[in-house]
């Protein structure tokens, strides 16, 4: 492949953590394999993501294979809950006398970022918690007050930060690997464990204690029957869950013995183990596994947006979550926005964070995060709720909102090596009266971060401004420069919308001009891209533009700014200019290179995007209809074509679900992406 001259870096680490997020292929353009490009859709390239692969951890596959972290309840759910564990689409709560499996239905929802402006658009007008569907498993005939104890204690930390009250908040939640339940029936014990899909619970019977006194009677389920395999079927509202044959088993002159066994069926739903014939002179182990893997395959219900990678190669993943409530609680994290942080192999969670109002389903989203150099993550999104955790002594908006039915956009900064409420650095609310949400943040060594997002808030707080009025209802995209190290109004350095007329925003998605990618350089320069739907010279482009208006005709189109955020008013913008080819065209994410040339990426459904085209020397020079990933790099030092010294496509010709789309791209020191 041809090396893009001498720009651009990233370790292995953030390809791979890209992987988590579900994205279909990886490639590397140049010569390094540790720059790499995330888009979704076909790709020619299978050497290059095999390639890339055998460099990197496989995040989606350890993702799914960590353990479940059974959390101690200290206030964060109900009160007879003993201990809580949190995953995709689901909760499961522990309590003296039962097993409780919260699984909620599928969100309808896609908040990826070619549909996220109208899918916000639209929850603002429905917004609805999904489904609930309650699965109990209750030990009957049990020990009404067994003790329940934590076993393995995990290195993961977790916080909720639910409402701006921090009398309310929880936080440094211990974690454990295990759950022991002593004395549920005479010698009989209960160790709950288990992973993403699947619970395990063994009960470990002493020598002399008789089996067959185990009952569980199952609720919540329409039907249950046993199959052919010896499992039971529970059947549930969104699909079936399964309670599989119990493997039994003693552990004779330290070999696993198997034991025949199986489950009786019962009237009302009641189960109970029937046990061939064994040393009762021995301990016996009767492992029941629930496997829910089947209801949670298509739920989507836990979301990555964004990642970012510290200096030890710490993954920190930000997104929302919907994960199930335990019935009738009062405080709950379902609705939330979420921080947590891996480490570098992928299998352990290190740092969990619960960012939400105090409301069911209020309704936050993380979709940008960062970390600096010190180590402090900074995360930005969108929240419904009119008591968001704010920073009181240090937050630009601090709250709490009289209303906040169209979303506000948040910025949160957190230390994940501190302990206690004193981890929330600073959190402040940034928007107007309409609607606003954040898409991403980039932050420098001094703690300023660089947010860019929507807003339709005729209100939006500007301090600064190239453009300081909202210039089309459908929406602006808006740059702010947050110190997070101020105080109240001090931490707003600058502030300003960015767009034109938006002409086109009733037929694009339905928004009018958006910052979706940003980065920053050591000198204060913002650098931004994004769609816009405007159709001529009112979206401001500089003398230097690559391109000053697009294309008649043109639906969308990228557009690449960059803002001296040290600078005043019009002296502020330094370089903007559409890229734009004859169709439609979406900018998503941005990336430096040296000497601050930037690299964005996004979807093309122009043939001759940019116009007139991809590059001489490009890696792929023909488009598609049906829409191709791009890379473009944009030298804002320079004017005219010579701004934009490579643009090629990435992609192959499309399918029955459309084409391709670049969503994140990175850069290393030569130039690779």
């Amino acid at each position: 492949m041809k090396k893009l001259d001498a720009w651009g870096s990233v370790p292995n680490f953030v390809g791979a953590a890209a992987v988590f997020f579900g994205v279909l292929f990886l490639l590397v353009l140049g010569g390094a394999q540790d720059a790499l490009l995330a888009t979704s859709g076909g790709s020619p390239f299978a050497a290059a993501k095999a390639a890339a692969a055998k460099e990197t951890p496989r995040w989606r596959e350890a993702y799914g294979k960590l353990p479940l972290s059974f959390e101690e309840n200290q206030g964060q759910t109900a009160e007879e809950v003993r201990y809580l564990a949190h995953g995709t689409g689901y909760e499961l709560f522990l309590t003296p006398h039962e097993a409780l499996l919260a699984l909620r239905s599928r969100r309808k929802y896609d908040l990826s970022p070619l549909h996220r402006t109208a899918s916000l658009r639209a929850m603002r007008k429905a917004r609805k918690a999904g489904q609930l569907t309650a699965l109990r498993i209750q030990f009957e005939g049990a020990n009404l007050h067994p003790a329940v104890n934590g076993m393995g204690r995990l290195p993961a930390r977790t916080n909720y930060f639910l409402g701006n009250d921090p009398k309310k908040w929880h936080t440094d939640v211990p974690s454990y690997g295990r759950v022991k339940y002593e004395g549920v029936y005479p010698g009989i014990d209960v160790v709950f464990y288990g992973n993403q899909g699947k619970l395990e619970y063994d009960f470990l019977v002493a020598p002399g204690a008789d089996p067959e006194a185990i009952q569980l009677k199952i609720a919540g389920a329409r039907k249950m029957r046993l199959n052919s395999r010896g499992s039971v079927v529970l059947s549930v509202a969104a699909s079936e869950v399964e309670l599989q044959k119990p493997r039994i088993y003693q552990m004779i002159d330290g070999k696993r013995r198997l034991i025949e066994g199986r489950y009786v069926v019962a009237a009302d739903h009641r189960v109970r183990f029937s046990v061939a014939h064994y040393d009762r002179s021995k301990p016996l182990v009767l492992d029941p596994v629930l496997n829910y893997s089947t209801y949670l395959g298509g739920s989507g219900e836990d979301t990555g947006h964004a990642i970012a990678v510290d200096g030890a190669g710490n993954a920190f993943v930000a997104g929302q979550t919907l994960s199930a409530d335990f019935p009738g609680a009062a405080n709950n994290c379902a609705g939330a926005s979420f921080v947590a942080e891996l480490d570098p192999t992928g299998t352990n969670l290190l740092y969990a964070t619960y960012l939400a109002g105090s409301t069911t389903g209020s309704g936050e989203n993380a979709f940008g995060i960062a970390v600096d150099p010190s180590g402090k993550v900074y995360v930005t999104g969108v929240t419904f709720a009119t008591d968001f955790p704010t920073t009181s002594a240090n937050a630009l908006n601090a709250g709490p909102l009289a209303s906040n039915d169209n979303g506000t956009a948040y910025l949160t900064k957190l230390d994940p090596t501190v302990s206690g409420p004193s981890g929330l650095i600073y959190s402040t609310y940034i928007g107007g009266t309409g609607g606003d949400h954040a898409n991403s943040v980039a932050v420098d060594a001094v703690g300023n971060a660089y947010v860019v997002g929507l807003t339709d808030s005729p209100d939006f707080p500007t301090n600064n401004p190239f453009q300081s009025a909202l210039s089309n209802t459908s929406g602006n995209a808006f740059l702010t420069r947050i110190d997070t190290t101020q105080l109240q109004d001090a931490s707003l350095i600058y502030s300003t919308y960015l767009g034109g007329n938006g002409a086109n925003a009733g037929i694009v998605l339905g928004y009018g001009d958006e910052g979706f990618g940003v980065a920053a350089d050591s000198s204060g320069n913002a650098y931004v891209v994004g769609t816009t739907t405007s159709t001529d010279s009112t979206f401001t482009t500089s003398a230097t533009a690559y391109q000053s208006a697009p294309p008649a005709n043109t639906a969308a189109s990228v557009f690449v700014s960059r803002i001296d955020t040290t600078q005043v008013g019009p002296a502020s913008l330094i370089y903007s200019t559409y890229l734009a080819g004859s169709i439609a065209d979406l900018g998503f994410a941005i990336a430096l290179g040296p000497n601050n040339v930037a690299y964005v990426t996004g979807t093309a459904s122009s043939t001759d995007y940019p116009f007139p085209g991809a590059t001489t020397g490009a890696f792929d020079t023909t488009g598609s209809g049906s829409g191709k990933a791009f890379i473009t790099l944009v030298d804002t030092t320079q004017s005219g074509l010579s701004s934009v010294p490579y643009s090629t496509y990435l992609g192959g010709t499309g399918g029955p679900y459309g084409g391709d789309s670049g969503y994140a791209i990175k850069v290393d020191a030569s130039g690779n992406a």
